[in-house]
């Protein structure tokens, strides 16, 4: 059994207030990057607006050929992918790749074969038709060519409600800064 404390006349601190959660508005930041609005949208769980499919395709590219790979959107959706990666079975400065988002080279130099390539659609991350990739082999050797891509893709509704507003906010915004 404990002893008792004596009571000394010294006041107690009251316990403190229960803490209630509450958004500030200027405290709630926008995504600024799409790869944190389209992990926001993910999180959500808004499967009837929304799916996240990691994507990979794979096939020869026979030495001496062009092969071409296309990657049509799904009916009804926009794909808001931000980044892809590229791979080989067989390496060589002399096998070329190209990517088309929508009939634009988003390449325009190519990207040469010559190890795993992790690369970004840039300004060509809404896709609204399909994605064509293309492998130039010219080198003497066949190549085992793979593009992976975790995809994004929006209904088209849910993009011009959501996606695309929230986009044109982020630009406002900066705008304002820029202007002072």
């Amino acid at each position: 059994m404990m002893p008792r404390q004596k009571d000394l006349g010294v006041a107690q601190a009251p316990p403190p207030p229960p803490l209630e959660p509450r958004i500030v508005p200027g405290l709630v930041l926008i995504p600024l990057e799409p790869r944190v609005l389209n992990h926001v949208i993910q999180a959500m769980g808004l499967h009837a607006m929304s799916f996240f499919p990691t994507t990979k395709a794979s096939w020869v590219c026979t030495a001496g050929a062009t092969t071409c790979l296309p990657l049509p959107m799904p009916d009804g959706y926009i794909a808001v992918c931000t980044d892809y990666i590229l791979s080989s079975d067989f390496y060589d400065p002399n096998i070329t790749v190209n990517v088309y988002v929508d009939d634009r080279l988003t390449t325009p130099f190519g990207i040469a074969l010559t190890g795993l390539t992790a690369m970004e659609y840039a300004e060509y991350h809404v896709k609204y038709k399909d994605v064509l990739v293309e492998v130039i082999n010219a080198s003497a050797f066949d190549a085992q060519v793979s593009f992976q891509v975790f995809a994004c893709f929006v209904q088209k509704s849910f993009y011009e409600e959501f996606y695309r507003p929230v986009i044109n906010y982020i630009w406002k915004a900066l705008e304002e800064v820029a202007r002072g």
